[in-house]
C-alpha cells in the first residue's frame, strides 16, 4: 500500500503543499530523493484534501523526480504523466515545461533518450510560448547541460565517491557565493543608506560633512580655489501649510531633479537640513559657481510647477563664497549661510556671493563691501 503522510493539526493546507513544492527543485530532489519523496506525498495529501488539481500536478511532479531519481522508473512514469495530463488539462504552460523537464531529466538516459530530448524540445516550445526569449534560452541552456551530463554518466557511475564529495563541495561553493552575494548588497545598501537622504536621494548632512573636510584639505594642499553655495526654498513653509506637507515633499524631489541635472559631475550637492542644500564647487572660481547656481535659479523659477499641484510657484535664494586662503569648512559654511540670508533678507529669489581673501575676513559681513546681486527681483 502507498503510505499516506498526514499533516499535523497546526498545518495549513495551502501553505504547507506551496512550501513543500517551492523547497523540492530538480537540485534538491536530484540530492536528497528519499526526503522528497516523504514531502511530495505529503503534498498529495494535502493538495487531494484542498480539491486544488493545481497542486496536486505539482504534487505528482515532486514525487515522480523523487521516485525517478530513486530508479523507480515505471511508479514514476505514471505520478509523471498524472502531472501532464493534469497541467494540460487545466492549461498552464509553465507547469507542463516543468513536468516535461523532469520527464527528460530525471529518467534515466539509458531507458529512452529519444523519449527524453523529445520531451525537452516541447518544453523549449512552450517556454518559447509563455515565457518569451529569455526563458526560452535557459530551457535551451538546460538542454546542453543535461546532454552533457548524460554523455558523462557512465565515468559519474565508476566513481560515486568522487562524484559525491564533488558534489558536496560545489554546493557549499554555491551556498558560498550566495552568501557573499548576500553580505555584498547587503554592505552596498547600508553604505547608500548611510550617506544619503531618504527623500531627495542627494547625499545627507553627514556625508557633506566629510566632503566638505575633504575638499577643504585638497583646496589648500595644492592652492585650488573652493566655491560653496547654500540654497534655501524660498517660503517652504507657506507650501507645506497651504499645498499640503505631501507637496512639498514632492517639491523636495523635484528640486533634487532640477539640483542634478544643473549640475557638472565633479559639483556635489547635498541636502543640509530641512529645505536648505548646499553645493560644493571644487577647483571653481567665484563667477563659475555664480553662473552655474544663477542659471539652477532662473529654471527652477520658469519650471511648470502646476504639474505638481495647481497653482503652487517655486522659487530658490542662494548665497555662495569662494576662497584661495586656509578657511574651516565650518567657516564656509558660516560664510555661505550670511550669504543666503543676505540674499532672503533683500527679497528672496536671488543669489548673492562673496569671496574670501585674507584681507577681508574680519569685515566680510560689512554691507557695503558686498558685490551686486546676481538677480534683483522686480
Amino acid at each position: 500500500m502507498t503510505e499516506r503522510i498526514r499533516p499535523t493539526e497546526s498545518d495549513s493546507p495551502t501553505t504547507t503543499v506551496d512550501e513543500i513544492i517551492a523547497r523540492w527543485d530538480i537540485d534538491a530532489v536530484v540530492h536528497a530523493p528519499v526526503h522528497a519523496l516523504h514531502h511530495g506525498r505529503r503534498a498529495q495529501w494535502l493538495a487531494t484534501v484542498l480539491d486544488d488539481p493545481t497542486r496536486l500536478a505539482r504534487a505528482h511532479l515532486l514525487v515522480g523526480g523523487a521516485l525517478a531519481t530513486l530508479a523507480r522508473l515505471p511508479v514514476a512514469e505514471g505520478h509523471l504523466h498524472r502531472a501532464e495530463s493534469l497541467l494540460r488539462k487545466l492549461g498552464e504552460g509553465i507547469g507542463l515545461e516543468q513536468t516535461l523537464l523532469h520527464t527528460a531529466l530525471l529518467s534515466s538516459p539509458a531507458n529512452d533518450e529519444a523519449r527524453s530530448i523529445r520531451d525537452l524540445e516541447e518544453a523549449l516550445t512552450i517556454a518559447q510560448e509563455h515565457t518569451g526569449t529569455g526563458h526560452s534560452q535557459l530551457v535551451a541552456a538546460q538542454m546542453n547541460i543535461e546532454r552533457t551530463r548524460r554523455e558523462l554518466d557512465a565515468e559519474r557511475t565508476r566513481s560515486t565517491a568522487l562524484y559525491d564529495a564533488n558534489t558536496e563541495l560545489e554546493l557549499a561553493n554555491r551556498r558560498a557565493a550566495a552568501l557573499i552575494d548576500l553580505l555584498q548588497r547587503q554592505t552596498a545598501l547600508l553604505e547608500r543608506q548611510s550617506i544619503e537622504d531618504p527623500l531627495t536621494g542627494l547625499f545627507n548632512r553627514r556625508h557633506l560633512d566629510a566632503e566638505l573636510v575633504r575638499e577643504v584639505t585638497r583646496a589648500d594642499r595644492f592652492g585650488h580655489v573652493l566655491s560653496i553655495a547654500m540654497v534655501d526654498i524660498d517660503h517652504f513653509k507657506v507650501i507645506n501649510d497651504r499645498f499640503s506637507h505631501q507637496v512639498g515633499d514632492l517639491v523636495l524631489r523635484a528640486m533634487a531633479d532640477h539640483f542634478t541635472a544643473g549640475l557638472r559631475t565633479t559639483d556635489v550637492v547635498a541636502r543640509f537640513g530641512g529645505e536648505e542644500f548646499v553645493f560644493i564647487f571644487p577647483e571653481t572660481s567665484l563667477s563659475g559657481a555664480v553662473t552655474l547656481v544663477e542659471q539652477i535659479r532662473q529654471t527652477i523659477e520658469r519650471a511648470d510647477w502646476s504639474t505638481v499641484h495647481a497653482g503652487l510657484a517655486v522659487t530658490v535664494s542662494a548665497g555662495i563664497v569662494s576662497s584661495r586662503f586656509d578657511h574651516s569648512a565650518p567657516h564656509l559654511l558660516t560664510c555661505a549661510d550670511a550669504m543666503l540670508y543676505l540674499a532672503k533678507e533683500r527679497g528672496r529669489n536671488q543669489v548673492r556671493w562673496r569671496e574670501i581673501s585674507e584681507s577681508s575676513r574680519a569685515d566680510m559681513l560689512r554691507d557695503e563691501l558686498l558685490p551686486i546681486p546676481v538677480h534683483v527681483p522686480a
